[in-house]
């Protein structure tokens, strides 16, 4: 239930709106936008100081076919895929052909060239024939695979978007907009007021779970600074779910399913949601067809819905109307051709759009994230030592790092992130094994170089000897990010604070995604996910216990001196810190 607040003004009687509403108002497309060791308490905390060591510079969907959008493959088209991975592992070794990664951008490519009515022989036959063609093919079908597409959930790195608002209050107004009251709620019970008041009278979980992203969106897209939305045909409509409301449960399952999750472009940043009840441009005799995506529903179909006003169904809609999503178009796609919320999202506004994370991001470029601080083995001999008698080597790990970056994108978010969490799974992954902390530990180079592990003592400020050649914790932050794409200047953490913009950690407000940095003057860690249920991030570092993945408190100075979040944002989006040679 919300929090009431009386503003000594009479309240406007609460209707419980069952039709879907038309909300066409265009949205605005507004930003949302040293080295004190004797301070540190190592005993405690484990974590060596930063020496300061400066170095050199360095779908759209076209057919409401249910077969078209089955993701499930035919034997003919397994055969072609089967067929493909035995092409691409001739060019590039089964390790890749295998993967799990290849296997999903195979199974996409094969959706689209179907749903694009391409027949799968074309697809078999290309295979054998075009290997190069293929390469081709699938380079496509790969960059699809990283852009958004509805299944994978693209936007900001990990899909993840920080919301600072945990309650909403709505402004309550009179037919001349004027407010008369307001009333406070959970983020989440506002979402599904809003579903309740634009698309309730469906009962349809998929389109509910459509409908809270997109509403959740266009609140945090919206509000005002203080958390405040006005609840009107001009805004979003709201009616609050009570234990009486129709489809009630229903509702606060859609927002619950999605909670955290809002609608970004390619570039991280969110997206105007627009939608409408339904807008139809023309008719004949056997479909209505709707604005949006030139989307044809047949006529039989919409004739039967009741709540679909006459007027709507002339076939003359125009002006703003028919932009974005289309509610009775969402609802025929959901339950006459199965289509699922992300699905439907991906139908009406491209894989350039994606679905951030719920707040928690468990893996980058197919690797997990976890807690790594339990490696039994911290390298005490040259890497490259270690690593033959394992039956490895220092190219192959080098080459697994560069690889999966690429996956992620080299001069992305997602690519620095993904390197320093490919150089610690590596050796978690197969050996139980991390790299030590070294104090003075800046490598300027592209991979790990061949002189970690190498015995070569050096002394920290406050006493304390490092034996074995590694990071320390600004060097290991600046190679991720040097090895994700750019081109950074190395250097201490306190510059790094001096470099970037960020926010107190002991503030509600302050929220870092992956890819952030959390920072001390003597101390930096990269942040690589958020689990903003249980109010934590994942942080990779170099460390007094190695380097690892770790949980860190969201809102608490761990590490004894005051932390800033440093917001890379604006550093990873400018081209020219991108390094063109990598």
């Amino acid at each position: 239930m919300g929090k009431k607040v009386d503003l000594n003004a009479p309240q406007k009687a609460k209707t419980t709106h069952r039709k879907p509403q038309m909300n066409n108002k265009p949205r605005e497309n507004k930003e949302q936008n040293n080295e004190d060791a004797q301070n540190k308490q190592e005993s405690n905390s484990q974590q060596p100081q930063d020496n300061g060591q400066q170095q050199a510079n360095n779908s759209q969907q076209t057919s409401n076919n249910k077969n078209a959008n089955s993701q499930e493959l035919t034997k003919s088209e397994q055969v072609g895929k089967e067929m493909a991975k035995k092409a691409i592992a001739s060019k590039t070794g089964s390790t890749i052909a295998n993967s799990k990664m290849m296997d999903q951008a195979l199974d996409k490519a094969i959706v689209k060239l179907r749903v694009a009515n391409k027949i799968t022989i074309i697809f078999t036959i290309l295979t054998i024939l075009s290997p190069i063609l293929l390469l081709i093919m699938l380079a496509v079908a790969v960059a699809t695979l990283f852009s958004g597409d509805s299944e994978s959930g693209a936007g900001a790195f990990g899909g993840y978007y920080p919301i600072d608002c945990k309650e909403v209050t709505i402004i309550k107004v009179d037919e001349n907009y004027e407010p008369v009251g307001n009333e406070t709620y959970d983020l989440e019970e506002y979402v599904a007021g809003v579903i309740n008041n634009e698309v309730g009278m469906f009962g349809n979980l998929e389109v509910y779970k459509q409908f809270a992203i997109a509403a959740r969106t266009y609140f945090v897209k919206n509000k005002d600074s203080d958390c405040t939305i006005e609840a009107s045909d001009r805004k979003q409509t709201f009616s609050e779910v009570t234990d009486a409301t129709p489809n009630g449960s229903m509702m606060k399952q859609a927002a619950e399913e999605t909670k955290g999750q809002v609608l970004l472009d390619k570039d991280g940043n969110l997206i105007n949601s627009e939608y409408d009840a339904f807008c139809s441009i023309a008719v004949d005799d056997n479909y209505y067809t709707v604005k949006q995506q030139n989307q044809k529903i047949p006529r039989e179909w919409v004739d039967s819905q009741t709540g679909i006003a006459a007027d709507w169904k002339k076939g003359d809609c125009t002006g703003n109307h028919g932009r974005g999503m289309s509610q009775w178009g969402s609802y025929y796609l959901a339950t006459e051709e199965d289509y699922t919320y992300d699905k439907l999202i991906a139908y009406y506004l491209g894989s350039e759009i994606g679905i951030s994370a719920d707040g928690f991001t468990s893996s980058v470029a197919g690797l997990e994230i976890k807690v790594t601080t339990n490696a039994s083995y911290e390298l005490n001999q040259p890497i490259d030592t270690y690593l033959q008698s394992k039956g490895s080597s220092l190219e192959e790990y080098n080459r697994f790092i560069k690889e999966n970056v690429e996956k992620a994108g080299v001069g992305t978010r997602e690519g620095v992130v993904t390197a320093a969490v490919s150089v610690i799974n590596y050796l978690y992954d197969n050996y139980n094994a991390k790299l030590p902390y070294y104090w003075g530990g800046h490598p300027n180079s592209i991979g790990i170089p061949n002189t970690f592990g190498t015995n070569k003592p050096s002394t920290s400020s406050s006493g304390k000897v490092y034996s074995y050649m590694s990071f320390d914790c600004s060097g290991f932050v600046g190679w991720a990010i040097k090895n994700g794409g750019y081109n950074i200047s190395d250097g201490s953490a306190a510059s790094y604070i001096s470099r970037f913009p960020g926010c107190n950690i002991n503030s509600s407000s302050c929220k870092g995604q992956a890819g952030d940095l959390i920072a001390t003057t003597a101390h930096i860690v990269m942040i690589v996910s958020v689990d903003e249920e249980n109010n934590r991030y994942f942080v990779a570092e170099s460390t007094g216990s190695g380097v690892i993945i770790q949980p860190h408190s969201m809102h608490e100075n761990v590490y004894g001196n005051a932390s800033t979040v440093l917001h890379m944002d604006d550093y990873y989006k400018n081209s020219s810190n991108v390094n063109t040679n990598y």
